[in-house]
């Protein structure tokens, strides 16, 4: 799992609007205070993970022309991006990524490595209404779900998103978890893409400002 393989990622998974960052490492001195105090009582791996996760966020803050500013963690774990950002931070293998737009829409990211989930996961994960790659499942509903969460405040399942990995989208589920969510959002379709490399898989949701108003 290389950075080459994560460049490759992004090239594959690039859209118009989107700013990308890539870290495998970062200094956690470099940690802006309201971001070190969240890792005041981290493991040494979490904080690496973070640290790195926040370090890809300022560079694709950079490449977005965006001066680079605190990612605080709220109480949800969720980032708070700079006012007129969204974005998304993911983590696998020792590698961070992140993704901004300042163009109103929200994407959400998700890296996993290419490795098999325990089948016994599948109920959980797999609605009866759902085929496919359950790793490809689960890993788009994450994706999905990180991009639809800033946006509605929900918490919610598995079951409560349905993914067709045929056709390339997501939607919500008439889910007890999802009934408090507007119905704008129950009626849209929220595009969903994937791509494999150098032992990665990553997807990408992307929802673009008609669904935010």
């Amino acid at each position: 799992m290389t950075q080459a393989a994560l460049s490759s990622l992004v090239s594959a998974l690039s859209r118009p609007g989107l700013h990308w960052g890539l870290a495998e490492t970062g200094d956690p001195a470099a940690l802006f205070l309201q971001e070190a105090a969240a890792m005041a009582r981290a493991r040494p791996p979490r904080l690496a993970e973070f640290t790195a996760g926040r370090l890809a966020a300022r560079r694709a803050m950079q490449a977005a022309g965006c001066p680079p500013a605190a990612i605080p963690q709220g109480a949800d774990r969720a980032p708070i991006w700079p006012r007129g950002l969204r974005g998304s931070i993911s983590h696998a293998g020792g590698l961070a990524i992140a993704v901004i737009a300042s163009d109103g829409q929200s994407p959400g990211l998700d890296l996993e490595p290419l490795t098999a989930i325990d089948p016994a996961l599948a109920a959980e994960i797999r609605r009866p209404d759902e085929d496919g790659d359950l790793l490809r499942l689960f890993s788009a509903k994450e994706a999905a779900f990180k991009a639809l969460y800033p946006l509605v405040g929900v918490m919610f399942g598995f079951h409560g998103m349905h993914v067709d990995l045929s056709r390339g989208f997501a939607r919500l589920t008439d889910h007890p978890e999802t009934a408090t969510i507007a119905p704008d959002f129950h009626s849209a379709r929220f595009p969903v893409f994937q791509a494999t490399d150098g032992g990665l898989l990553m997807s990408l949701c992307t929802i673009r400002p008609e669904y935010l108003a």
